[in-house]
């Protein structure tokens, strides 16, 4: 994620796992929305074919932003490289969010798995029934801080292609 430092996500994610499994402690909840199967398969699933669907756009008009860049006689090097970054960030940002959402997506059809098999030794039924939800919690949670996160990198692709756009018709 852009607006963490590298190391940071995992740090993240296991802060929201562990007030993920507080919260659900304290207020002694489980069976919330956000844990219901048919729900999160369905969230995930819709944000993997939108993510799809806008890297594929993205990816479509990378042609027009490459052409502008280049045809703008008024843009320093400086600028164009900073740009072409930013872009590159924007779509790594991107690539990096499907993946999460994809391996989401199997890890809670993992964890649904083991909810239906009745283990053999009950300490691993207690364990599964008591971090199951908060698993699920965490992985919500971190889903929508990665969703904030490509909607920014997609608006300062388009940010950089309608600033390209005006700088184009003023030059004609």
């Amino acid at each position: 994620m852009r607006f963490i430092k590298p190391l940071m996500p995992p740090l993240l994610f296991m802060l929201l796992f562990i007030a993920s499994d507080n919260i659900l402690n304290q207020l002694n909840i489980r069976n919330l929305k956000y844990s219901d199967i048919e729900f999160l398969l369905s969230y995930f699933g819709t944000f993997i074919a939108f993510l799809l669907t806008a890297y594929t756009f993205a990816i479509s008009i990378l042609g027009n932003i490459l052409e502008l860049l280049n045809k703008d006689n008024h843009i320093d090097n400086r600028e164009k490289d900073s740009s072409i970054n930013l872009i590159n960030c924007g779509f790594a940002e991107m690539r990096h969010g499907l993946l999460y959402f994809a391996i989401s997506f199997c890890v809670i059809i993992l964890f649904n798995i083991l909810t239906q098999i009745a283990f053999v030794d009950i300490n691993i039924n207690i364990f599964i029934k008591r971090y199951v939800p908060v698993v699920y919690m965490t992985i919500f949670a971190f889903s929508l801080l990665v969703m904030f996160d490509i909607l920014l990198s997609m608006l300062n692709i388009s940010d950089i292609l309608l600033l390209l756009i005006r700088r184009d018709k003023i030059n004609k």
